[in-house]
């Protein structure tokens, strides 16, 4: 899962859509994630990635094999 800005970014830039992760939301239990699924409650915080993460280059560690 996603934990860091930069980890967002760079699956972003990779065009991934459905994203999930620790760093949208921790474990909920049962009733809890109820709740936010029927709508009664939302996550704490929406979150954007920085503009100004970089990704890797062609080649570069990381980057996905062409």
């Amino acid at each position: 899962g996603v934990e860091t800005a930069e980890q967002l970014a760079i699956l972003r830039g990779f065009e991934c859509d459905l994203i999930q992760g620790y760093y949208f939301s921790r474990p909920l239990p049962p009733d809890a994630l109820q709740a936010m699924l029927a709508g009664a409650a939302r996550p704490q915080a929406s979150v954007e990635a920085p503009s100004d993460v970089a990704l890797p280059g062609p080649g570069a560690p990381g980057a996905a094999p062409a």
